[in-house]
């Protein structure tokens, strides 16, 4: 092997080792899916959330459903005829992107609240079944930009929060005025429209709010961004 074969392979063995180098070295493309998972510290994951649950809800004793909640619910329901009702009382809580609940245990949520219990559900859509029953529907406005959101109670915070990655344009756009109460809005550009809500079923209630990412990693650590969920809680 000739002195200029070696030095060729010299020089294309050191560009090897470099560029590996540098390729192990860069920051690693950020993870934008919106994961909605207790465990994931991407940014639209709810790790943070997670780890901060026990100051968000103080005093408050939590359980994790690792079932579906009708199988979740049905286990504790007292079929005694002269009791014929849930063991347990509280607010059944859930985040998510969209709604992925099957129907039989949409119907059990139904039922738990019916029976003076609450649900709280941040999700950028609902199902046919959930609109149907409490007879809301959703509608989506396209924004160039950022969108704003707020509290109509304006002793809850007078703030408006902006909002601009993973977020959606999604809002109601119809619902019962007789009996739903709007708890908050979201304004893009020039228009506002209703983006939480609460609508009494039987003798609970239910909390419907439309901006899910709020709760994730990347608002909750995003400026001040934590107390819109705080106080949205």
């Amino acid at each position: 092997m000739n002195r200029t074969i070696k030095i060729y392979i010299i020089f294309l063995v050191a560009m090897m080792a470099l560029i590996v180098f540098v390729d192990a070295n860069r920051p690693r493309p950020i993870n934008w899916t919106p994961s909605f998972d207790i465990n994931s510290k991407i940014p639209f994951g709810l790790k943070v959330f997670d780890q901060e649950k026990e100051h968000l809800f103080k005093n408050d004793s939590l359980a994790q459903i690792q079932v579906t909640p009708y199988e979740f619910f049905d286990a504790h329901y007292d079929f005694d005829t002269l009791v014929n009702t849930y063991k347990i009382k509280g607010t059944f809580f859930s985040i998510d992107h969209y709604y992925t609940i099957d129907e039989s245990s949409t119907d059990e949520i139904l039922y738990f609240v019916s029976h003076g219990n609450d649900a709280f559900l941040s999700m950028n859509s609902f199902s046919q079944k959930l609109e149907d029953s409490l007879k809301f529907q959703i509608d989506n406005h396209f924004f160039n930009d950022r969108i704003e959101v707020f509290f109509a109670n304006k002793k809850i915070d007078e703030k408006e929060y902006q909002m601009k990655m993973g977020v959606s344009g999604n809002h109601f756009s119809s619902f019962d005025t007789l009996k739903t109460t709007v708890i908050g809005y979201q304004k893009a550009e020039d228009s506002t429209f209703v983006n939480f809500v609460k609508i009494p079923y039987g003798q609970g209630n239910f909390y419907l709010h439309t901006q899910p990412f709020a709760f994730t990693n990347y608002y909750l650590l995003k400026d001040r961004n934590y107390l819109y969920a705080k106080k949205v809680l």
